[in-house]
């Protein structure tokens, strides 16, 4: 029947469902799983709830929470195991005789006779709950703070959120006295004890900072484990651990409590006992204390100084890359003038290798002959008169103004690429006129250089006889002045 209850949960149902029994000691599933559904599956709540109920009213928690008896049908939070039970039930009534089970009673007596020693004594050793696993350790520290302050209230010592090895590690860690608290809620003097543990004295003394306080029912893994590492003889106990050298050591225990003197009287005594060890332990304590204060300021120092290193190593690693990169920028643009100047000079040398095979072409035609007459005002203010042939284009003009510099040089004798006739044009080289030719009256700029220069000319009146301007295409810089 558990199974079938269990079915028709997701896993994180399931491990709702088990911490819920674990912490409130419920066996019925049925009950857990409809308290549990009634505060949406919030572990905590459910616990609240089923604390603030009265112990003689459970019972008819269930009916509540499940929503059971308000219909014929079976009513749609109603677990499988509901039905099941009813269904057993509905065939005990079934009138009937049979042999089984009156041959069977006496083994089922002594069975249950059995049972009840078994549970009885775990009951008074308060391991009831030793047997289960899987339990989360954190869980069952939020479980018990969650019952007693449901049971007894909000006032009581800090309790420590964690396993008992945590709160021992923080103990140590921090040099402080650790508090164990041993409980188990099915012993008798259960309520005893939290009430003492309630009482505005010891709440008081036990939320010093000098103490770290762990609590835990004996019935979870974690409580069961840290009582058999304490000897713990008897529960309700308490332990009080004292920081040393080497450890925590065991420097007082309770096992069991008195009622004589009620939870006045046994509030007393919780402080009498955490005191002892605090008076006999507290100079070697405080001088341990102040050394470790001593250490962690050591370390707290170090840390400082060595991020103050790291951040200085990071400014410089900083500069050093940034100045890495300014050196790498200007050896980039070196590299990208240096790179322009050497296209900007082959530029040059290929120009001028044009220049010299357009003055080989030139000189191996006929177009500077003929009855034309052009004056030529060139760019730097020359004038020059040249004769052209009537079958001229007004290509051989653009070349002979463009080779001026060419003829001079090869006038004076220099020869840069070698004999004249033997000048071929550079390779991949493509020439660009920077110039035009401009008739100032009329206005007329002559750009098709594959027309006839007579054809050109004459429209305009300037043939044979024409002036011309060498007029720039772009506006010269000061450099080029």
């Amino acid at each position: 029947m558990a199974d079938d209850v269990l079915a028709g949960l997701d896993d994180s149902e399931r491990q709702s469902l088990h911490q819920f029994c674990q912490v409130t000691n419920v066996d019925d599933l049925g009950l857990a799983t409809g308290v549990l559904r009634s505060q949406q599956w919030n572990v905590q709540q459910a616990i609240q709830q089923y604390y603030e109920e009265p112990a003689g009213e459970r019972t008819g928690l269930r009916q509540r929470t499940t929503g059971a008896g308000s219909s014929s049908e079976t009513p749609p939070d109603e677990t499988p195991l509901d039905e099941a039970q009813r269904e057993i039930a509905a065939e005990a009534r079934q009138p009937g005789f049979a042999l089984a089970p009156l041959l069977a009673w006496p083994f089922a007596l002594a069975l249950q006779l059995a049972a009840g020693v078994v549970q009885m004594v775990l009951r008074l050793l308060g391991l009831r709950r030793i047997a289960a696993v899987g339990v989360p350790e954190a869980a069952a520290a939020q479980g018990f703070r969650a019952y007693f302050e449901s049971r007894f209230g909000q006032r009581h010592p800090p309790f420590y959120d964690g396993t008992f090895a945590d709160a021992q590690a923080a103990a140590r860690r921090e040099q402080r006295y650790l508090v164990a608290v041993l409980w188990s809620r099915e012993h008798d003097d259960a309520e005893l004890l939290g009430r003492a543990l309630a009482h505005e004295d010891v709440a008081a003394y036990l939320s010093q900072a000098q103490f770290v306080v762990w609590a835990g029912d004996a019935g979870d893994g974690d409580a069961y484990a840290a009582s058999w590492e304490l000897g713990a003889a008897a529960f309700p106990a308490i332990a009080v651990l004292a920081p040393g050298r080497g450890g925590l050591r065991l420097a007082a225990r309770m096992d069991g409590v008195s009622a004589a003197g009620g939870a006045d009287g046994l509030a007393r005594a919780v402080v009498r006992l955490v005191e002892a060890p605090v008076a006999r332990h507290g100079r070697g304590v405080a001088r341990q204390r102040q050394a470790q204060q001593g250490r962690e300021a050591e370390r707290q120092l170090r840390e400082q100084q060595n991020a103050a290193y790291e951040a200085s190593l990071a400014r410089d690693r900083e500069r050093a890359r940034a100045q890495q990169e300014q050196e790498q920028r200007e050896q980039r643009a070196r590299e990208q003038a240096a790179e322009a100047a050497r296209r900007e000079e082959q530029l040059a040398q290929q120009r001028r290798q044009w220049q010299w095979a357009a003055l080989a072409r030139l000189q191996r035609t006929d177009a500077l002959q003929g009855e034309g007459r052009l004056s030529l005002r060139l760019e730097g203010g020359q004038r020059v008169v040249q004769a052209f042939s009537p079958a001229a284009r007004v290509q051989h003009v653009f070349d002979f103004v463009e080779t001026r510099q060419a003829a001079a040089e090869h006038a004076a004798g220099a020869r840069p690429f070698g004999e004249l006739d033997a000048v071929e044009a550079p390779s991949g080289y493509e020439h660009a006129y920077e110039f035009a030719l401009v008739s100032q009256f009329p206005r007329v700029v002559f750009g098709d250089r594959d027309a006839g220069l007579r054809d050109a000319l004459a429209p305009h009146g300037l043939w044979p006889s024409a002036a011309l301007f060498v007029e720039p295409l772009y506006e010269p810089s000061d450099s080029d002045s």
